[in-house]
């Protein structure tokens, strides 16, 4: 864990889902504001990186405050991670259809909140898409596309109708039901490391977990934290600036992980309605008051394209989206977000939005 008191640059990491999320810290005179540090090794796989502003002189607060963020980001991939055997949802999904499975609150909560964002994005979002993800990775190994009727039969064997979610617990209905939690628990995973930083009484916070990042109060007491979103065809630049406070922006984009089949590029995120990789869209960032939400509704907007995926939006989420390619795309961003921007990209659209 370390104290920083000279300019830094917040995590240049590119993952599955995430563009780079950079944030930059400057030293500031006043020095009752200090930012301690701390990298988590091997939390959900990917980079993870803490911040926190304690109290003036408490950095053995601080410190400690850090170590109850990365317990609470570590604890809810025990219980959610599919990588791991033991989890609550691995349990899941090895269960016999008509098994009863205990469920933690936590696992029940994410759970129920997925099925509200599936209905809320007319499905674009659906954590049951394991069989499916399966066959098209096969096929990347393989050199051959899956065959329409067994994409066909990965759907009707794992659909939200088989699973039944109870207070305490989830029922199966098909022993091929097979949940994924990894678009949306890495973002609650987040919002329960912030909860622990606020609880411990911090003046300031960021929690990244590989690029996805939700922060707090400041880092200098005026500014909210300075966010830059790295450009998709060039990863060693950015498209602009926003200022981030006491909100979460999650990323997803195509530039950084695809599927390759006999030398055709395929999205690595699969769209629930054609069971077929979704059509390319370079990136889409999410702010929203929980990492949770935005994680979601990233990963369905890149399923759900520009048109409906802003008209679906919901009002006190805001988005921005590449589309295009390289040398001829756009930037499509939400009032809300635009006005976010310290540094607007270039070719930037705003998209207004009926009341």
């Amino acid at each position: 864990m370390k104290n920083l008191r000279e300019p830094l640059i917040f995590g240049a990491v590119i993952v599955v889902l995430a563009i780079v999320a950079a944030i930059s810290l400057w030293k500031r005179p006043d020095a009752s504001f200090q930012v301690l540090e701390h990298r988590p090794q091997a939390v959900m796989g990917t980079a993870t990186r803490l911040l926190v502003v304690p109290p003036p002189g408490d950095v053995p607060r601080g410190e400690a405050t850090l170590s109850s963020a990365e317990r609470e980001l570590r604890r809810v991939e025990a219980l959610m991670s599919v990588r791991l055997d033991i989890s609550e949802i691995s349990r899941l999904n090895q269960a016999a259809a008509g098994d009863f499975v205990p469920l933690s609150t936590d696992s029940v909560a994410v759970l129920m909140a997925a099925r509200q964002a599936h209905d809320a994005t007319h499905g674009a979002f659906d954590v049951t898409l394991g069989p499916l993800i399966k066959l098209w990775r096969e096929g990347a190994v393989n050199g051959v596309e899956p065959a329409a009727e067994r994409l066909q039969a990965a759907r009707d064997s794992s659909k939200w109708s088989l699973l039944q979610i109870r207070d305490d617990g989830a029922v199966k209905a098909g022993d091929g039901l097979q949940v994924d939690l990894g678009g949306i628990a890495k973002g609650y995973a987040i919002d329960r490391g912030i909860a622990a930083m606020r609880n411990l009484g911090m003046r300031g916070g960021v929690v990244d977990v590989g690029g996805d990042v939700r922060a707090f109060g400041t880092f200098d007491g005026e500014r909210g934290w300075p966010v830059d979103i790295l450009d998709p065809f060039s990863p060693d630049g950015r498209l602009g600036r926003f200022s981030l406070r006491d909100k979460a922006v999650c990323t997803s984009g195509d530039y950084a992980r695809t599927i390759k089949i006999r030398g055709a590029k395929f999205s690595h995120i699969i769209d629930p309605r054609s069971l077929r990789p979704a059509a390319f869209v370079p990136s889409v960032s999410v702010i929203a008051d929980t990492a949770m939400e935005a994680d979601a509704w990233a990963t369905a907007m890149s399923v759900l394209g520009p048109e409906e995926g802003f008209a679906l939006l919901p009002p006190e989420l805001d988005a921005l989206m590449v589309v295009g390619t390289e040398g001829d795309y756009r930037v499509l961003a939400t009032e809300g977000f635009a006005r976010y921007l310290t540094e607007r990209p270039a070719h930037l659209e705003v998209i207004e939005r009926a009341p």
